[in-house]
């Protein structure tokens, strides 16, 4: 056991200093990476490691790609692209919660809410990354009225069949590593779908939004521009990492009642 804990650290340690040279996490991030990876290689070993690796590698990429497409959702959240600790924990600590869960009691159903936490993790990134670069512009998940990029709730179709991709491809992955019955992937995919859609539509309604009297954009945190924003919708504790959260949670809750 104790030799598995050791190498446990060794390896997410050696995960989280590449990512800290490759510039995809913060300081913060990096420690709150560490204490998810060490406790999912421990938990899981190099089964529950694959799948979270599958999220992290591939969310971390697409966050990069075509940049300068991006700039204006980068804006309205005011975020760099390097993940801190509050968004490494927002998107890992359900499914970290449910292996350790599958350590401790050896339940099957908490490995499927995992592998959904992390679909559904991957289903919404996947979905507002490659969504971002849709030549079409996206619509409100609820009332379909036309929305700028990067305003909260909205959706486009090459966004919805991203989700869908970035939930199936952490699906295939753990079905590879570990035996899972075909019903099983399809509903760890479909539950990770379902996380992706309730982060659009909280997004949507209840996530709080900001008026920046400098720049003038609705914005998601209640400061931006290097001053106070006015609050003018939503609920102020529903932040983009509450909805993140609620998303996995969504996603793990599916594929464990299942």
């Amino acid at each position: 056991m104790l030799v598995s804990l050791l190498l446990a650290s060794l390896l997410a340690a050696a995960v989280v200093l590449t990512a800290l040279r490759l510039g995809w996490l913060s300081l913060s991030g990096a420690l709150a990476a560490f204490v998810i990876g060490w406790v999912t290689f421990g938990a899981g070993g190099w089964q529950a490691a694959s799948v979270l690796l599958t999220f992290f590698a591939s969310s971390s990429i697409l966050s990069r790609w075509h940049p300068e497409q991006k700039r204006r959702m980068e804006l309205l959240t005011a975020r760099g692209r390097r993940r801190d600790a509050v968004q490494v924990l927002a998107n890992g600590g359900v499914a970290t919660v449910c292996i350790a869960a599958y350590a401790l009691t050896g339940d099957v159903r908490w490995w499927l809410a995992f592998v959904g936490a992390y679909a559904a993790a991957n289903a919404d990134t996947w979905s507002s990354e490659i969504g971002a670069l849709s030549p079409t512009p996206p619509r409100h998940v609820l009332t379909l009225r036309p929305l700028q990029p990067g305003d909260s709730g909205g959706v486009t179709i090459l966004g919805l069949l991203a989700g869908g991709a970035g939930s199936a491809l952490v699906a295939v992955v753990a079905r590879s590593v570990y035996p899972m019955a075909l019903e099983q992937v399809v509903l760890v995919l479909l539950g990770g779908l379902l996380g992706s859609l309730l982060d659009s539509v909280l997004g949507g309604t209840v996530q709080a939004r900001y008026h920046c009297t400098v720049c003038g954009e609705t914005v998601e945190r209640p400061a931006h521009c290097g001053t106070s924003a006015t609050q003018v919708g939503g609920w102020r504790w529903m932040n983009n990492d509450t909805v993140n959260l609620l998303c996995t949670l969504a996603g793990a809750t599916a594929a464990l009642i299942a």
